[in-house]
């Protein structure tokens, strides 16, 4: 229900901005956090491509499942000889042409556990498959926030610096109307020309990169660019902080998909050692078949039933061979999981600390952000009575200028970390979900 929701979500998201490739001008459409994640489970080709190896896998359950049940077939041939043995003759006719149709029936009795153990190998990479499914799921919900906070923080400093290029145009212009009466050196000018310089370089690299990450956003939600702006939704409420990281790291050995599907494909490994090393032992089947035969139509029936026994007496090491393989491959995957486990470890106190880090930074900054405010203030006061100079405000300018975007790195850096710290742990993401009437009246998810 949650993704026919997304696809609804996505329905109302593409009429909303389908003006956009009718004129020269995108459409802009404001969404929110879990508005743009909805649209992206619904709609990026990774999930899609990963659905579908999901699919595969049920199919090839069903395949491995099939042959524990009878197999039917029919074959008839046609066949012209220039010669046949005496038998033969004698039910055709003595004509050589023979025709001949066949109904077939087997049915495994007895495969040594190989049948068994072909069964339970696809069914663990089936869920192997949805872990990868859901890992897939999680990262590109993951490259969605953190595109979406990119958007956020160089607005944030994109509108710092376009306030401040204007700020430093205000302070040339008085500069020079000063320089030009005497009551300002021709410093003053110089330092405001060259900081107005800075400013707007870093005003137009700043737009570049917001350019530049509304793309990334559209990429991630898996929607074509053409005509199609994102906005996104201001959210300046600061990113929790953790301390302890054991609680994660209990939670992630339980959901986390690509530790489950290294356990799944380490079942797979196994159950494919037990169908290697029961090619060693015998198979024992059921036949069947119903024939009819004839020269120029099939009018001679004939029917057999009986066991098949087959037991292996010497293949030259194949089967050792293939089990020596599985083997190895069952090593390799223990290891991998052993890595994994590992990883999943660092990725979490790494995430944990990145939470502490962002939140102390963002402490720091939001002090330094009140005392480069007071420190510009005091400077546009003294200036004003002339008691300052230009040089001092353009310098608090510049200092408050970067103390706003520290302010935003330190923000939208800890909402970041937060959903790396989600992603370590491996939960799933909640898109936002909306309530539908059905036909009977009741309100459903």
């Amino acid at each position: 229900m949650i993704h026919s929701n997304a696809l609804v979500l996505l329905a109302v998201f593409l009429c909303c901005l389908s003006p956009a490739f009718a004129g020269d001008q995108p459409s802009t459409k404001d969404l929110a956090l879990d508005e743009c994640v909805s649209v992206a489970l619904s709609q990026n080709p990774r999930i899609l491509s990963a659905t579908q190896r999901v699919v595969g896998a049920r199919e090839r359950v069903a395949g491995r499942q099939a042959v524990k049940l009878p197999q039917i077939e029919f074959r008839a041939e046609a066949m012209k000889y220039d010669w046949l043995p005496a038998n033969k003759r004698n039910i055709l006719g003595g004509t050589t042409t023979d025709v001949y149709s066949a109904l077939n029936l087997s049915l495994l009795l007895f495969s040594n556990g190989r049948a068994d153990a072909a069964i339970d190998s696809a069914t663990a990479q089936l869920y192997a498959s949805a872990e990868e499914l859901r890992r897939t799921t999680q990262d590109v919900a993951f490259d969605v926030i953190k595109s979406y906070y990119n958007v956020l923080r160089l607005e944030a400093i994109l509108s710092t610096r376009e306030e401040a290029a204007k700020q430093m145009e205000h302070y040339l212009v008085v500069a020079r109307e000063k320089q030009n009466i005497g009551k300002a050196p021709k410093l003053d000018v110089l330092r405001a020309e060259v900081q107005l310089a800075d400013v707007t370089q870093s005003r137009l690299l700043a737009l570049s990169q917001l350019e530049i990450s509304r793309l990334e956003l559209l990429n991630a939600m898996g929607i074509p660019d053409d005509g199609v702006v994102v906005n996104p939704i201001k959210d300046d409420i600061p990113a929790a902080q953790f301390a302890e990281y054991d609680q994660f790291v209990e939670e992630a050995f339980m959901i986390n998909p690509e530790y489950l599907r290294a356990q799944h494909l380490t079942e797979v490994a196994e159950k494919d050692v037990r169908v290697a090393r029961a090619e060693f032992g015998p198979n024992l089947g059921l036949v069947a078949s119903y024939n009819r035969e004839g020269s120029d139509f099939p009018d001679i029936s004939n029917w057999n039933a009986g066991l098949v026994l087959s037991m292996p007496i010497f293949d030259a090491g194949r089967t050792g061979a293939k089990v020596g393989e599985a083997r190895a491959i069952l090593e390799q995957n223990k290891s991998t999981l052993e890595l994994i486990s590992q990883r999943i470890r660092l990725a979490i106190r790494s995430a944990v600390l990145s939470t502490q880090d962002s939140a102390n930074r963002l402490i720091a900054t939001r002090k330094s952000l009140e005392q480069a405010q007071e420190a510009l203030s005091i400077a546009q006061e003294k200036y004003a009575v002339g008691m300052g100079s230009t040089t001092e405000v353009i310098d608090t300018q510049v200092a408050l200028v970067q103390a706003r975007t520290n302010y935003a790195q330190a923000l939208y850096d800890g909402k970041v970390a937060v959903a790396a710290l989600e992603l370590a742990v491996g939960r799933d993401p909640a898109p936002k979900k909306k309530t539908v009437r059905n036909a009977e009246g009741l309100d459903e998810l």
